[in-house]
């Protein structure tokens, strides 16, 4: 602009033509960014939320705002989100899995004839989501064998089945006319667990139950 006022240019339509700039761009001058205000009770804030976060570990932001909500603080939910987000307390979302249908009541009519094995995801404060793998007995409802690992693939879960079988049957170590049900999980139709269970002379069938979480 002060190129074309050296050269006698003064309208600022005459300006624009001879730029090739629009007009209103000519009245733009840019502002230096300056860092935004905090709250003046954002540390209180913060405060708030980490001790109602490390008393709730299973809370997620919604019901954290909610508590502050009863304790008395003028605060919106978007603002706790955000506090969480940047001290590093948010949960993962977890969100409910299709229902499948069922397949009856699962029961034996003697010890030892069908086990069940199901994996059971329980929130962690530090690892997240870890399965607890169990056999169950359908006639006793004994709890043959379990493990409670961060993961769990084909090879934990015939560990579990191994561990299980030692313990029922020490003589032989041979589950003779067993018939192991689980669901449709990756672990359980894997030709992995599936080959082991048949080594141990067990029968691995699947079930449509769905894997259960719950939290605590």
């Amino acid at each position: 602009m002060r190129q074309m006022q050296e050269r006698g240019v003064s309208s600022l339509s005459r300006a624009a033509r001879f730029s090739g700039l629009a007009r209103h761009g000519l009245y733009y001058h840019p502002r230096p960014n300056s860092p935004r205000p905090g709250r003046p009770d954002e540390e209180r804030a913060r405060a708030a939320v980490r001790r109602l976060t490390l008393n709730h570990v299973t809370y997620g932001y919604r019901r954290v705002w909610a508590m502050l909500r009863r304790d008395g603080w003028a605060i919106n939910r978007k603002r706790v989100h955000r506090l969480m987000r940047v001290e590093g307390l948010l949960r993962p979302a977890h969100f409910p899995r299709p229902r499948l249908p069922s397949t009856g009541v699962l029961t034996a009519a003697w010890p030892n004839e069908k086990w069940y094995t199901d994996l059971t995801y329980i929130d962690t404060t530090d690892r997240g989501p870890c399965p607890l793998t169990s056999i169950l007995d359908g006639c006793t409802r004994k709890v043959a064998a379990w493990s409670f690992l961060p993961n769990c693939g084909a090879e934990e879960a015939l560990e579990v089945l191994v561990t299980a079988v030692s313990r029922e049957f020490p003589e032989t170590l041979r589950a003779d006319g067993l018939v192991v049900r689980a669901d449709a999980g990756s672990q359980f139709i894997a030709h992995r667990f599936r080959e082991g269970a048949k080594s141990w002379e067990s029968r691995s069938r699947r079930s449509a139950r769905s894997v259960r979480r719950t939290t605590g």
